[in-house]
């Protein structure tokens, strides 16, 4: 898969000085850890990051974010999928299995995500991320 990065998105990006360094994947599904998750820009420089690469990687959200309207339809445009995050709703199975799907199709198809869950300090991290990689 070819990669085509927004050179706008890696000048923003350097402009509030930041620098992507990226080196390649090493298989074309998988889940990305982002750590730590402390504040709303998280999210601003993770979207600008992405398109500076030009990698087309998906990302939970809380549902509620995908309620309001049109943000949560630019929310899914983005790769965001909504999460339920006071009730199971077999999020983990269902990315699980869509990442096994991917790899027998052997499309591309990779989940970032913050282990915490939340921006607010924590005890430590939720598994969820551990259970989609290790199921898939």
């Amino acid at each position: 898969m070819q990669l085509r990065g927004s050179a706008a998105a890696a000048w923003l990006l350097r402009l509030a000085g930041w620098r992507v360094v990226f080196d390649g994947l090493p298989a074309r599904q998988g889940v990305v850890i982002v750590y730590p998750h402390t504040s709303n820009w998280d999210f601003v420089v993770g979207v600008l990051a992405k398109w500076s690469i030009g990698i087309p990687v998906i990302f939970w959200g809380k549902a509620s974010l995908f309620r309001v309207p049109l943000f949560g339809r630019w929310l899914g445009w983005l790769g965001g999928v909504p999460v339920e995050r006071e009730a199971a709703q077999g999020a983990v199975a269902a990315m699980a299995q869509r990442l096994l799907r991917a790899r027998e199709r052997d499309a591309f198809l990779w989940l970032a995500l913050a282990p915490e869950g939340t921006r607010r300090p924590g005890d430590g991290v939720r598994s969820g991320f551990y259970h989609v990689a290790v199921q898939a």
